[in-house]
């Protein structure tokens, strides 16, 4: 992520494993943090998404959005430890 964003985050537990192998983990970025684009040739912008507006139609895979979303509802809906 710091890579592309110049955010630091801290990878925490596996959120899904894809069909095609790809690993997704939760990670957590300072709220202080400032992202910066190191690669403009890779990422033209970082934005931050409140849920319900998340798009479904800006991703590398199709469904590949409400995936995620669905994800993090379930998450957010989940009770705590």
């Amino acid at each position: 992520m710091f890579e592309e964003t110049g955010l630091a985050a801290r990878a925490g537990e596996l959120a899904v494993v894809f069909k095609n192998g790809f690993h997704l983990y939760w990670c957590a970025v300072p709220a202080s943090a400032e992202p910066r684009i190191h690669r403009p040739m890779e990422v033209a912008d970082v934005i931050w998404w409140n849920l319900e507006a998340l798009p479904d139609d800006t991703w590398r895979y199709p469904g590949q959005g409400a995936m995620i979303r669905e994800l993090i509802m379930a998450r957010s809906e989940a009770p705590d430890d």
